[in-house]
């Protein structure tokens, strides 16, 4: 953001969005589980990282199988355009 960038954020929190908006960044309200938030998203990036995890460890099982879909939908959208995706 100090260098010129523009970053577009997913909040799934009012409070998020909130402490994203501080610090310059666009928000997208969604989840890893709202596949058009995610894909709004791909839309308006030329790269996307992606940071997001539920650590809620009582169904960690269920949370990497959200994660997985999360990363193949974004991938998929991203797939043949050139654009970068880091996964972390």
């Amino acid at each position: 953001i100090k260098s010129g960038h523009n970053v577009i954020g997913l909040a799934r929190s009012i409070e998020s969005a909130n402490k994203l908006i501080a610090l310059g960044v666009d928000v997208i309200n969604g989840s890893l589980e709202n596949s058009d938030s995610l894909l709004e998203g791909v839309s308006k990036s030329d790269a996307v990282i992606h940071l997001a995890f539920n650590h809620d460890f009582n169904d960690y099982a269920g949370n990497a199988k959200v994660e997985a879909n999360a990363i193949r939908i974004i991938g998929e959208a991203l797939k043949g355009s050139n654009r970068p995706f880091v996964i972390t």
